[in-house]
């Protein structure tokens, strides 16, 4: 979070006096269209003025994954599917990753890796044991990350 620190000056002097905010110092703003104000109240009010500034600005909410990727167990050679559930605006994409040698790196075969339900190639051995996850972003850039699900292949 930012703190606000404002100052007033005139003509390179600092001004004494107060600021008071709106919304007060400490508020979480809720996602849209917001509006703040800052007042500037001077100790001197003979020689200076009180003054306010307002700006709009627009917050926006990260997505949320409201169904996480569960374990799947799969028979040797069959695929694996694995859902995740966002919700979230503007649109959404998805970017599934598994987790090997210590990082996540990003997953490109089979089909749906970039949708909300994406299923594995026929799986093999080496899949036995990989976790999964799927990272849901936003029109904004903003990210939400699903909590690892793993593959049993018998």
């Amino acid at each position: 979070s930012t703190q606000l620190n404002a100052t007033a000056s005139y003509n390179g002097a600092t001004v004494p006096g107060t600021f008071a905010y709106l919304p007060v110092a400490g508020t979480v703003l809720g996602a849209g269209s917001q509006t703040l104000s800052a007042t500037f109240t001077p100790t001197d009010t003979t020689d200076y003025a009180t003054a306010t500034a307002t700006v709009t600005l627009t917050v926006h909410s990260p997505p949320v994954i409201v169904l996480q990727p569960t374990n799947q167990t799969v028979t040797l050679g069959n695929t694996a599917t694995f859902t995740a559930t966002a919700t979230g605006a503007p649109a959404l994409t998805y970017a599934w990753q598994y987790f090997q040698a210590g990082a996540w790196h990003n997953w490109g075969v089979g089909t749906g890796f970039k949708t909300a339900t994406f299923t594995t190639l026929a799986t093999n051995a080496n899949y036995n044991g990989i976790q999964f996850r799927v990272i849901v972003t936003d029109g904004n850039g903003i990210t939400a990350t699903s909590n690892p699900a793993t593959l049993i292949v018998q």
